[in-house]
């Protein structure tokens, strides 16, 4: 794929309407990652805020509640149709205790979201650049606040747990202003292509499959390690090689709201996690 961000120092960025399949996949492939200004507007991401902050708050409350815009609730666990391997209670718990919220388990907030990305013209951006029409994991599809108490964030490649022989998409959608000097959890990132998956739990790695901090340094000699301000409505777009973590420090004042969706190609779909067409 050409790469149209040639001479570019970090991550590429193209405004929201400027982002196509042919833009992300010069992206994508020539520099690992995509940071896409404004993919939606501050109303938006305002209102997701809010439901986010439902979802979570009906969580914590441990029961279901009726709401009056949607005939459920902010938070009922989803249960897939007899045929599909079913949510597993610890990986909600997990989810939750590293402060997120799986999107289908909060059936507004889900709506809002997928509004949001149809709107900005995610399925036709996706589709174009999988070459098929996207689908959404739902043990991968999660509604964030991030604590301040998070603990220590481990640098990782996602395909490390995802498994091989996929096509996938994230698309990571800040909802809060974070990264750079602002006190909020963002992410810091390698900004380049890596052609595999890195050998995980070295250099002091606390999972089997993470990456050690020393591990990432000599990694991103030639490409140094950046942490991007995100504005409300920015998202970063990359796929499962991409090597990243989560940007926390003891000093942070302000908890960050975001949502991370994975999407994949039906035809390479991982198939122990339930599959939500979009």
């Amino acid at each position: 794929v050409p790469d149209r961000f040639a001479g570019v120092q970090g991550c590429p960025e193209v405004s929201g309407d400027e982002l196509d399949a042919d833009v992300l996949a010069s992206a994508i492939t020539n520099h690992g990652c995509l940071l896409v200004r404004g993919l939606v507007d501050h109303a938006v991401s305002a209102k997701l805020v809010a439901s986010i902050d439902e979802a979570f708050r009906a969580c914590d409350a441990g029961r279901i509640e009726t709401v009056d815009r949607w005939p459920g609730s902010w938070y009922r666990p989803f249960r897939p149709s007899a045929g599909y391997v079913q949510p597993a209670e610890g990986h909600r718990g997990w989810v939750r205790s590293a402060g997120g919220v799986l999107a289908v388990d909060s059936p507004p907030a889900f709506c809002d979201m997928i509004e949001a990305f149809e709107d900005a013209g995610l399925r036709e951006v996706i589709g174009g650049y999988l070459g098929e029409r996207p689908v959404l994991s739902v043990d991968k599809c999660t509604l964030r606040r991030v604590p301040l108490d998070l603990g220590g964030a481990e640098w990782h490649q996602d395909g490390s747990f995802l498994g091989s022989g996929i096509r996938t998409l994230n698309v990571w959608l800040a909802l809060s202003p974070c990264g750079g000097d602002i006190p909020s959890p963002g992410l810091d990132l390698v900004p380049k292509r890596f052609p595999e998956i890195l050998p995980t739990g070295t250099d002091g790695a606390y999972f089997d499959w993470s990456i050690g901090h020393g591990l990432a340094l000599r990694e991103s000699a030639d490409t140094p390690i950046i942490r991007p301000t995100f504005e409300a409505g920015d998202a970063l777009l990359f796929d499962e090689l991409f090597l990243h973590r989560t940007a926390l420090e003891p000093d942070m004042t302000t908890e960050r709201y975001a949502i991370e969706s994975w999407f994949f190609a039906g035809s390479r779909y991982p198939g122990d996690s339930v599959p939500v067409v979009f």
